[in-house]
């Protein structure tokens, strides 16, 4: 997943993700920052304790619970690509999600 955001990779809208690494791809090339990338093995926590993993490891399993929460939820309120819109502050950027992106 992280080649995605090589600029020398090449997105389109059938990449998977495709949505998240666009997004970052451009605040990453609107900030001043100088950014790096790091791939963090998935799921640790399966073998070790919580505890044992380093910051990375933690924030990634941080980062999955999260997102299963969003989709718990997302599933309670069925909502879909449909139901979403778009938002780069202030502005709305689309309120048609699947069509924008396919």
């Amino acid at each position: 997943a992280i080649r995605k955001l090589d600029p020398d990779f090449r997105l389109n809208a059938e990449t998977p993700d495709y949505d998240i690494a666009h997004s970052i791809r451009q605040i990453t090339e609107e900030t001043q920052w100088e950014w790096k990338l790091r791939d963090v093995y998935g799921h640790q926590d399966k073998i070790k304790s919580y505890h044992d993993l380093n910051l990375w490891a933690k924030l990634n399993v941080d980062c999955d619970k999260a997102a299963d929460k969003f989709r718990i939820r997302a599933e309670l309120y069925n909502l879909n690509a449909r139901d979403i819109q778009l938002y780069k502050a202030p502005w709305k950027v689309t309120d048609k999600m699947t069509e924008a992106i396919y």
